[in-house]
C-alpha cells in the first residue's frame, strides 16, 4: 500500500489534480510481450490504489488502447458523427476481420454488439420457437440468460429445462451425460457457458456441441469469459451461435461485445430489438441496427487487436492459470477457507468461501480495509466470492489478497 501511495504523485491538468499514472504520455510505447512486468506496466489500472480482482465483470484498457479510445472520442465529438463513421467503414471492416481471425471464423458471420448480454438476447429472443419446444440450460449459466429465457417462455409457453449441478463437483463425463439426459425430440436449443461465470469452470463445450448436433439440436455458446482467457476457435467448436466480450480479457473499451451466427441461421433469426431493413435479412449487419452508439468504441477495435496480437495467447493462458493457482495455493490450507473451483479445470477465474460468510459486508470490508475489489457470487444453496486475474495482476497483488483473507479467516 505504501509503495502504491509513493508512486501516485499528483499532476495538474487543466486545473484538475490527477494522479501521475493517468497521464498516458508517461507510458513507454515499447514493451516486451514476454515480460509480464512490462505488460502489467502498460495498464493504468495496475497503479490504482484499489486492487482490481474482478475482471470477470470488466477488464481495463492498456494505455495504448485507452489513448486511442480518447482520441476517437475527440474525433467523434469534433466532427459530424455519422459522416465520421461512414467515411471510415473500411477501417472498421479491417478491425472486424482481425477479430474474426482471432476467433477462427469469417468476418461475414460476426456482428459487434454492446456486450455479451445483448449478443445472447439476440439469439434468445430471435430464435423461432413453438409452445411445444424446449431449451436446455444449466444453473451454472449466467443468471441473466436464465432470466431472459424465463421471460420469453412465460410469454410464449415453451419450456426451459434447467440442469442442476455444480460443475466443479462432477466430472466432465457426468456434465455431458446431464445434457444427454435432458435433450429430447422437442429440444430446440442448448445453452452452454464455455467458462462458467461463478467458479470459472472450463466446460466440455465441444463434447456438448457434438452431442447436441448428433440429435439435431442447435447450440448457443456463452463465451463472455472465454474470449481472451482461453483459445476460442469457432471453426473447431462448430457451434451455431457464440456470444463474446471484448472488454473482459481482451481489455477493450467497456461496452463492446461480439456475436457469431452460423451462416445458414442468420436469416431465420428475427430479434425484436433491431429494426433492420428486409434487404439485410441474411446479413449480420441486421444485428447492429440499435440506433446511435458510442462509435468511438468500435473504432478502437484495431488498437485492441494490436495489443492482443502482440502477446502469445498460449503463454497468456499459462500465465493466467499460474496466477489463479498461485492465490488458490495461498489460501487453500487456511482454516475456514473452501475453494469451489477445480484448479485443473479453470484459468483466470475462481471462487473461495470464508467461514461461511455470505453477505456483501465482506466485499465492503475487503474494499475499505484492504483496498481490494472482488465479487460476491454463488448458487441458491452455496454462496462464495469470485476472484479473477488479468494481465495487470501479479504475484505481489495476490500476496496482498491472500494475506488479507488469512487475516480475516482467523
Amino acid at each position: 500500500m505504501t509503495n502504491r501511495r509513493k508512486f501516485i504523485q499528483n499532476i495538474a491538468i487543466g486545473g484538475v489534480s490527477l494522479p501521475a499514472w493517468v497521464h498516458l504520455d508517461r507510458y513507454n510505447s515499447y514493451w516486451d510481450p514476454e515480460n509480464w512486468s512490462e505488460i502489467k506496466g502498460q495498464f493504468p489500472i495496475a497503479h490504482s490504489e484499489l486492487l482490481n480482482l474482478n475482471s470477470g465483470s470488466a477488464g481495463s484498457m492498456p494505455q495504448q488502447v485507452l489513448k486511442t479510445y480518447l482520441e476517437e472520442t475527440k474525433k467523434f465529438n469534433t466532427q459530424p458523427l455519422y459522416n465520421e463513421k461512414s467515411s471510415r467503414m473500411e477501417e472498421f471492416q479491417n478491425a472486424l476481420a482481425r477479430l474474426a481471425d482471432f476467433m477462427h471464423c469469417s468476418a461475414a458471420n460476426l456482428a459487434i454488439t454492446k456486450n455479451t448480454t445483448e449478443s445472447l438476447n439476440t439469439i434468445i429472443w430471435g430464435l423461432p420457437m413453438q409452445r411445444w419446444d424446449n431449451i436446455v440450460i444449466a444453473d451454472a449459466d449466467y443468471a441473466y440468460v436464465q432470466t431472459a429465457l424465463d421471460h420469453r417462455s412465460t410469454k410464449e409457453g415453451f419450456t426451459v429445462k434447467r440442469l442442476k449441478f455444480k460443475p466443479s463437483m462432477i466430472s466432465d463425463q457426468e456434465i455431458v451425460q446431464a445434457y444427454a439426459d435432458a435433450i429430447d425430440p422437442k429440444t430446440k436449443l442448448v445453452v452452454v457457458s464455455m467458462i462458467t461465470p461463478r467458479e470459472g469452470q472450463l466446460m466440455p463445450t465441444k463434447e456438448i456441441i457434438n452431442l447436441a448436433h448428433e440429435r439435431g439440436v442447435e447450440v448457443l455458446v456463452d463465451g463472455a469469459h472465454a474470449l481472451g482467457q482461453c483459445d476460442v476457435s469457432i471453426k473447431d467448436l462448430d457451434c451455431d451461435y457464440f456470444a463474446g466480450c471484448v472488454h473482459k480479457w481482451l481489455n477493450g473499451p467497456h461496452g463492446l461485445g461480439v456475436l457469431y451466427v452460423k451462416q445458414d441461421h442468420i436469416e431465420k433469426l428475427d430479434p425484436p430489438m433491431f429494426p433492420f431493413a428486409k434487404s439485410h435479412d441474411d446479413q449480420m449487419i441486421k444485428y447492429t441496427y440499435s440506433g446511435t452508439i458510442g462509435f468511438q468504441k468500435i473504432f478502437t477495435l484495431n488498437a485492441v487487436m494490436d495489443f492482443n496480437e502482440k502477446i502469445d495467447l498460449k503463454k497468456k493462458i499459462k500465465r493466467l492459470r499460474y496466477l489463479s493457482q498461485y492465490w488458490q495455493n495461498g489460501i487453500k490450507d487456511v482454516p475456514g477457507i473452501s475453494i469451489p473451483t477445480d484448479p485443473e479445470r479453470n484459468i483466470a477465474l475462481g471462487g473461495f468461501a470464508i467461514n461461511n460468510r455470505t453477505s456483501g459486508d465482506f466485499l465492503k470490508l475487503m474494499r475499505d480495509k484492504y483496498q481490494i475489489n472482488i465479487k460476491k457470487t454463488g448458487y441458491s444453496d452455496l454462496s462464495f466470492y469470485r476472484i479473477s486475474t488479468n494481465l495487470f495482476t501479479d504475484e505481489q497483488d495476490l500476496d496482498k489478497f491472500t494475506a488479507a483473507v488469512e487475516m480475516e479467516a482467523h
